[in-house]
Order: C-alpha cells, then structure tokens, then sequence
C-alpha cells in the first residue's frame, strides 16, 4: 500500500512526472522499448505463444508505467484545481 500524499507533495510529483514524460529522451526510451518489443515479437514463429505471450505482457508493463506517469500528473491537477477553487470559495 501507498503511503497518503500531502496536496504539496501531489502537486510536486506530479511537476516531476510532467517533466518526465515530456523529456525527448524518456519519449525515444519508450519508443524505443516499444519497438524493440513489437520487432521480437513479430519474428517469433507463429506457434511460439510463450514467447509472444512474454513479450506481449511486457510491451503492456511499459505501458502501464506511461500510465502511472499520467495517473501522477492528473492527480496533481486535480489537487491544484481544488486548491484554486477552496481559494476562490474562501474569497467570498
């Protein structure tokens, strides 16, 4: 289990996974990892289903890491959203 984040400690990380995926060398890593995956699996033989299978569930772990970086990012937003509109309310 997760440890609970502050709303500061949200708002940073979600700076820092922005940053991440926004990097041009994250993006051709991932590129890269993604394609290296799809030529393996494409030169399997069509009967080797375990080695598809292998690299079909990693393609999908990189894949799951792109949406864990998202998951941060939005959760910052909305964290920064909330903060702005308990600002706004609070002013009235």
């Amino acid at each position: 289990m997760l440890e609970k984040l502050t709303e500061q400690r949200t708002v940073e990380l979600a700076d820092n996974a922005s940053r991440i995926v926004s990097d041009p060398a994250f993006k051709r890593a991932v590129n890269l990892v993604q394609e290296m995956y799809w030529e393996e699996w494409r030169n399997t033989a069509p009967g080797d289903t375990e080695s598809r299978e292998r690299l079909y569930q990693k393609a999908l772990c990189l894949d799951d890491v792109v949406f864990a970086l998202a998951k941060v990012i939005g959760d910052g937003k909305i964290t920064m959203d909330t903060r702005s509109r308990a600002k706004v309310s609070h002013i009235r």
